[in-house]
């Protein structure tokens, strides 16, 4: 019996943000919803899931026990979201690709993002 995949929200609706989506329906999880700050995608969809809102109101909505990918492409705004995220008990589980390569003495965090055929060396942080 399969179990049906967990769902993901994606934080993000833009270019970067289609090769996340792909990126958690190969690891099994099934994108829900998106959010993103350019007020002109709102009620639109991406790769046929709907945008619905800013992420600040995704902040104030139901966090907690959720799990979320942040598909910025600013390191510093990507982070600063994830952060918030858990802070408010939601999760960013690492996405790794089925064909990805990881040394078993990588470590790999919270909201890592490794794509397709990447090679992650040995002892990487």
């Amino acid at each position: 019996m399969r179990l049906e995949p967990k769902q993901i929200v994606i934080v993000g609706a833009g270019t970067y943000s289609e090769t996340v989506i792909e990126l958690a329906e190969a690891c099994d999880l099934r994108p829900i919803a998106l959010y993103d700050d350019d007020r002109s995608k709102h009620g639109e969809t991406l790769c046929g899931i709907p945008i619905l809102g800013s992420v600040d109101n995704m902040l104030a909505g139901c966090v907690e026990g959720r799990a979320f990918a942040v598909a910025i492409g600013n390191n510093s705004v990507r982070r600063r979201i994830a952060s918030r995220i858990r802070s408010l008990g939601g999760n960013t589980p690492p996405l790794v690709h089925p064909t990805a390569t990881i040394s078993p003495s990588a470590v790999l965090n919270q909201g890592i993002i490794v794509q397709a055929g990447a090679v992650i060396w040995t002892k990487a942080v």
